[in-house]
This record gives C-alpha cells, sequence and structure tokens, in this order.
C-alpha cells in the first residue's frame, strides 16, 4: 500500500513545491490563460453571428451583402482574434515548458539527494527515479488540463448559458436545472476515482523499481543466480498492478456509461423540444440555429468537462503518489542500551 501521509500536510508541501516552481514564471501563465478565456467568447459569438445571418437572409427579397455585414464582422472578429490569442499562448508555452520540466526535476532531485541513508536502504533507487519522472509528467499533465481544458469549458458553459438566457430564457433554466442535478453527481462520484489511481500509480512504480534495480545489479544477480527469484518478485508487482488497474477501469467504465446515457437523452430531448417550439412559431429560423448550437454546445463541453476532471482526477492521484518521494524520510535513532561500536 502507499505510505500515508496526513492530508493537509501533504496539500501544503505540494502548494509549496509548486509555488517555488511556478513563481519565477507567473507572467508567462498569464499569457497561457488569455487564449482559454476568449475561447470561451468564441463558440457563442460565432452562434449569435449565425443567429443574425439566417434572420437576415429570410427578410432579404434579394440578397445584399451589405445587409449581412455585420454578422460577417462579428464571425472575422472572433476567428481572428481567437487564432492570435492560441498563438500568443503558444509562444508563452514553448518557452515555459521545458525551464518547467528542468526546474521541477532539479528541485526534486536537490530534496531527495539530502535524504539519510537509510532513506537509500529502504527505497528501490529505480523507484525513487520513477517517482520524480511522475511528478514531472504529472505536474504538465495537470497544467494543461486545468488551463487548456477545465477552465475554457466552464467558462464556455456560463457564457453560453448567459447567451441562452437572452433568447430564451425557459430553455436556459432548464439546462441549469440538468447541469444542477448532473455536475454535483458526478463530482461527487469521482472523489474515489483519485484513490484508486494513487493506488495504481503506486503499484506501476514498484514494477519500473524492480526492473531498474534488477538491471542496475544485473552482475550480482548473474553471479548468485537469481533470475528466478527476481522474476517472481516482478511477476508479483504485476499481479498487483494489474488488480489496481482494472478497478480505475471499472469505475470509469460505469460512470462514463451514465453520463453517456444522460448526454444522449438530454441531445434528443432538446432537439424535440426546439422542433415543437418553431412548428408552434415561438422562434424564428435565426433563434432555433442559435439556441439549438449553444444547447448542443452546452451538453458537448459538459460531456468534456466531466472527462477531463476524469484525466485531472487521475494525474492528480499519480502527482500526489510521486510526491511522496519529497515527503518519506527514514529517521534513525540511538538506542539507549546500545553498546558503544569500537573500531
Amino acid at each position: 500500500m502507499p505510505y500515508k501521509t496526513p492530508k493537509n500536510t501533504q496539500n501544503n508541501a505540494i502548494f509549496q513545491f509548486l509555488w517555488s516552481v511556478i513563481k519565477p514564471y507567473k507572467w508567462c501563465y498569464l499569457l497561457l490563460l488569455q487564449a482559454p478565456i476568449f475561447t470561451s467568447f468564441f463558440i457563442p459569438l460565432n452562434n449569435y453571428a449565425l443567429k443574425l445571418l439566417i434572420d437576415k437572409i429570410n427578410n432579404l427579397a434579394t440578397f445584399d451583402f451589405a445587409v449581412v455585414f455585420d454578422p460577417f464582422a462579428i464571425f472575422c472578429f472572433a476567428n481572428l482574434s481567437n487564432e492570435i490569442c492560441w498563438r500568443i499562448s503558444n509562444f508563452a508555452d514553448y518557452h515555459l515548458q521545458p525551464k518547467i520540466k528542468a526546474t521541477i526535476v532539479e528541485k526534486a532531485f536537490t530534496i531527495v539527494i539530502n535524504r539519510q541513508f537509510l532513506y537509500f536502504q529502504n527505497n528501490l533507487s529505480g523507484k525513487i527515479a520513477s517517482k520524480i519522472a511522475g511528478i514531472q509528467t504529472n505536474f504538465v499533465q495537470i497544467q494543461d488540463l486545468f488551463m487548456f481544458q477545465i477552465i475554457c469549458l466552464v467558462l464556455q458553459i456560463i457564457i453560453s448559458l448567459i447567451m441562452l438566457f437572452f433568447v430564451h430564457i425557459k430553455l436556459a433554466i432548464l439546462m441549469m436545472l440538468w447541469l444542477a442535478v448532473l455536475l454535483p453527481i458526478c463530482f461527487v462520484s469521482k472523489k474515489k476515482l483519485a484513490n484508486l489511481s494513487a493506488l495504481a500509480t503506486h503499484k506501476k512504480q514498484e514494477i519500473t523499481g524492480v526492473i531498474n534495480d534488477a538491471i542496475a545489479n544485473i552482475s550480482t544477480i548473474f553471479a548468485f543466480a537469481s533470475k528466478n527469484k527476481e522474476q517472481n518478485l516482478l511477476a508479483k508487482h504485476n499481479n498487483e498492478f494489474i488488480f489496481a488497474e482494472k478497478n480505475r477501469l471499472k469505475f470509469l467504465f460505469i460512470n462514463h456509461i451514465f453520463i453517456g446515457f444522460v448526454y444522449c437523452l438530454m441531445s434528443i430531448s432538446i432537439l424535440y423540444l426546439l422542433i415543437k417550439l418553431r412548428q408552434q412559431q415561438l422562434v424564428s429560423n435565426g433563434e432555433l440555429a442559435m439556441v439549438f448550437s449553444l444547447i448542443y454546445f452546452t451538453i458537448e463541453a459538459t460531456w468534456h468537462l466531466l472527462k477531463a476532471f476524469d484525466n485531472l482526477l487521475i494525474a492528480v492521484g499519480d502527482f500526489k503518489e510521486s510526491f511522496l518521494v519529497l515527503q518519506n524520510q527514514e529517521t534513525s535513532f540511538d538506542k539507549n542500551t546500545a553498546t558503544q561500536l569500537i573500531i
């Protein structure tokens, strides 16, 4: 089982470590964030331009480009601005990522190398190296998931709902009620995912530790004919990893069945409701296109948000398990009754 560290102690240590890594590059992170924030306005603006375009064309006896210039201009502004923002974000990312990765490894290695010798006796060197690599890999994954998916999707859902309120308030309320029921249920059920992921990561890192140490000590293994012993040890860790990984994937499978069913049901229901509203002349053709696009996008964004949250919890669980390498300390105590060693 993974080493258990008090939750508050571990969270504080993680925050202090990450802040020491991020602080020198905080302005780069602001440049990274501007693209996801602007993107949250991008699709609603496109939908609004589409609504204006359809309504204006429906009212034209003969086509006149000057009449549809406003929606065309909105569409061009949204697309060009979105492209510029993402290229600025990419530019900051190119400069930031290598430095962040190198800083994480350097700081983690500095902490580990100053541990007492007893620490290295009780922990496989391969496992320690695997955990340091896990800190780096999972930090980058958490950063990308949080900044480029979760923040972006949450803002897109909020802005789409706000625009929907101005077009059709009853449908907006229906969407809010659906989200108010679905999201809390999903987020509460996903708490287990981080723990399952941490356990699977712990078992995976034990396998890496066994392999790395066996290869590093290959001359000793051949000298004492202990190849079978090493293979049996690896088989034992492999079986434990398979069991832990199956539990994690089973949880994800059941979770996606539930979310997928709700997603399909809501999409079909909304389309049917919109067709009935258009049949009763309660929405125009432009409003029909805009409302359907906003609602369908909100449902789609919610699905992707929940999947991104799954991946975030997996990465957080992996990161916390890897971070234990910077917290576990082996302390030796002198025994009062021990005889003095005389050399």
